[in-house]
């Protein structure tokens, strides 16, 4: 999955078409199962935009999926980290350094509620690494989420 265009920067690059990632959005609903949503194309999806440094893109997807999740679920707290990372990521590449520290700080704090009670892996992704990826949102490498797909 390529979406054909360049990663959107907000001031400096076009947004996506509209409707550009309505099929991984489709299907989702409040309340999700949590074994329907781990397999969901939405979260996949959105991860494999996160991996490709599509940032912006990413964030649009994930936010769909965790308004899928059950309030103040585990699944919430991590997705919610998925989106924070996405955030970082794309903060950090628009040269706003302290706003990229400060928000990977929220997704780190996200995982760990995601992680709380001994959770090691939450939608069938390893806390660990992305704990690793949090850690690193300034680097280009995300192999910890191409790993988890």
């Amino acid at each position: 999955m390529h979406p054909g265009f360049p990663p959107h920067l907000p001031g400096q690059t076009p947004r996506p078409p509209d409707g550009a990632f309505d099929s991984l959005k489709a299907g989702l609903s409040p309340g999700m199962a949590v074994a329907e949503l781990q397999h969901h194309a939405g979260l996949r999806g959105g991860v494999r935009l996160l991996a490709m440094g599509y940032c912006w893109e990413a964030h649009e997807v994930l936010e769909a999926v965790w308004l899928s999740t059950v309030p103040g679920s585990r699944e919430q707290h991590f997705v919610r980290a998925l989106i924070q990372l996405a955030n970082a990521r794309l903060k950090w590449r628009m040269g706003q350094e302290r706003a990229a520290a400060r928000i990977a700080a929220l997704s780190l704090s996200h995982l760990r509620e995601a992680g709380l009670g001994g959770q090691r892996e939450v939608l069938g992704f390893d806390l660990e690494n992305t704990r690793t990826g949090i850690l690193h949102y300034n680097a280009e490498n995300s192999d910890f989420l191409r790993d988890t797909l």
